[in-house]
Formats: C-alpha cells, structure tokens, sequence
C-alpha cells in the first residue's frame, strides 16, 4: 500500500536575493545599421546539447525577451525580412538578467557561405557531471504509469537506472538524491513505494548531477536532482485535459491551465490523479495488498515588475 506523503511550499523571491535557483533571463534589442529598431524580427533560443529550441519576436521597439531559461549555454539566432541572419553564443549562469545588443546588417545581393565549427558537446566551464532534460524531451516521453514518470524521465540521464519497483540507483549508489524544486531542497524520497512525485506536466526541465556535486547541495554522495517548474509568463493563455485507463482498474486524469495576463504577470497550474489495483506492480502474481493513487496539484505565479526584478510564487501538494 502506498505511503502517504503531503507538502505544502511557498516562496517569494527576487533574482537579485537567490542563487540557488538555476534560472536566469535574456533579453535584448535589435536594430538595423542606422540604430532604429527592427520590430517582428523571429528569435530562436536553441541548445545542441538537449535539442531544446524555443522562439520569441522582437516588438515594436525591437525588444525581446526569455525568461526561466535553465542554466546552460545556447544560440541565439535573430532573422528578418531584408536582414541578414545573425548568431551568436550566449552563456546563462546567473538570476540577473542577460543583456544583449544586436545590429543586423542589410542583406545585400551575392550569397555569401559561412562554416564555422560545430560547438562542443561538453561544457569545459562545468566542473560537475551533470545532464539536462529539456522540456521537449520531457512533452515526449511515454506517460505508461503517471506514478513513476519522474523516475522513469531521471533514469534517462547518464549514470542513473530504475530497479526495485522503480528504484533510482546513481553510478551503484541507492536512494541519497536531493531534490531541489524553485531552490528549495527536499531531502524525502520520491518514489512510488515512498512517496508521490512531481508530476511531469508541470516540469519544465530537470538537471539531473551525479558527480562533483556542488558544496551548497550539502556533499550528497548519489545525485542532486533540480526541477525547473513551468511557468506562465512567456506564453499565450491555453489549456489542457487528459485522461487515460488500463488493465487492473488503472487511470488517470490530468489537467493544466496557464498563460501570460498582461506585460508582467504569469501564472501556470496543473493538476493530476492516478489510481491502479497494481500500484507498485510486484513480482508477485497474487498481488497482496496493492492498490493505491495520487493526487498532485501545483500552481505557481510569476511577476516581472522591472527589468532587473522578477518574484516567484509557487505551492504544491501532494498526496
């Protein structure tokens, strides 16, 4: 039978005031040659590494704009109608926001050929062995059982496998993961036989770090795992619903609500419940003992006030 497990977490907080929270900003403004903005310019964000690419257009003053970028390093690539494409490697690494100045020259008659070698695989500037998944990976990942999605995703990162009913074991280490939600640790085990997970609908990204953790995680000796919840503020109003059912009386229903309201103000829910007469699916055909479900709900609100000030509000429960 599953054990019980409820957490309830609130957090406000600026950028300028934390740094454990791996997220930071990008922004910046486009101009021509002359220094005037370039409004509906296309700016795509991409990572070679996690395949991720997410897009964004320039406004009327030629201002864009990322925010909840997970640390890494990316591209940002800038076209325009007349302009001559433009890239360049951006690095983030900090809550403050990045700032970038872009000029694109006018595009001219002949067809010119760039090669330029391809980045590397492998960040010299990480000192850690640690492994992104990224939110397109995640939005694909198979949904077989919503009750050890989060151990299944984590079990795709270099150095980790599920055994035991879902067990997460780190480079031969068992259990010992810190997880580490919007900056805030939890030490509690989250898996299936312990205690109910996030759900995966509401994470954005996931880094998943088995070697030289970093000492403010504490000297964890298996992994540190650091969710990135989604957020509503870089995206239009939408929402979804999914339900689903299967042998041994399993199901499950989820739903997510979310968007942007305004210039400054974001805000993102879900919620998701699963019940099955295999819970833990053990080896056993009699299958003592084992029905069970769980409930998750999150919200989470954010508010950009100034260019150099973002607050975070999130909770959750789960049970």
């Amino acid at each position: 039978m599953m054990s019980g497990f409820l957490a309830l977490a609130m957090l406000s907080l600026a950028t300028s005031a934390s740094a454990q929270i791996q997220i930071g900003t990008i922004k910046g403004s486009i101009t021509d040659p002359a220094g005037a903005a370039v409004a509906g310019a296309s700016v795509w964000l991409t990572n070679s590494i996690t395949g991720e690419k997410v897009e964004s257009m320039s406004d009327g003053a030629g201002g864009f704009v990322f925010n909840n970028v997970p640390f890494n390093r990316y591209v940002a690539r800038v076209e325009a109608k007349g302009f001559t494409p433009h890239s360049r490697q951006v690095t983030v690494s900090s809550n403050l926001p990045l700032e970038l100045s872009i000029s694109l020259s006018v595009s001219g008659a002949s067809e010119q050929i760039n090669v330029a070698a391809r980045g590397s695989l492998v960040d010299p500037d990480l000192a850690s062995s640690a492994a992104v998944i990224a939110a397109n990976f995640i939005g694909r990942a198979p949904r077989l059982n919503r009750g050890r999605q989060l151990q299944e995703l984590i079990a795709t990162a270099p150095g980790a496998a599920t055994e035991n009913n879902g067990l997460l074991h780190f480079r031969g280490v068992e259990d010992g993961a810190l997880y580490v939600l919007d900056g805030i640790p939890i030490s509690d085990r989250l898996d299936a036989l312990s205690a109910s997970s996030f759900d995966t609908d509401s994470i954005n990204a996931l880094q998943v770090i088995t070697g030289g953790m970093p000492a403010e995680f504490g000297g964890r000796n298996a992994a540190v795992i650091i969710v990135q919840p989604k957020s509503g503020i870089d995206q239009g109003v939408n929402g979804s619903l999914r339900a689903g059912a299967g042998d041994f009386r399993a199901g499950d229903i989820a739903a997510a609500f979310g968007g942007r309201l305004g210039k400054k103000f974001g805000v993102f829910a879900n919620a998701a419940t699963n019940r099955s007469d295999r819970f833990l699916d053990p080896v056993d055909p009699r299958n003592f003992n084992n029905r069970g479900g769980a409930i998750n709900l999150n919200l989470r609100a954010d508010w950009h006030p100034g260019a150099r000030r973002a607050s975070i509000a999130a909770a959750s429960y789960r049970n």
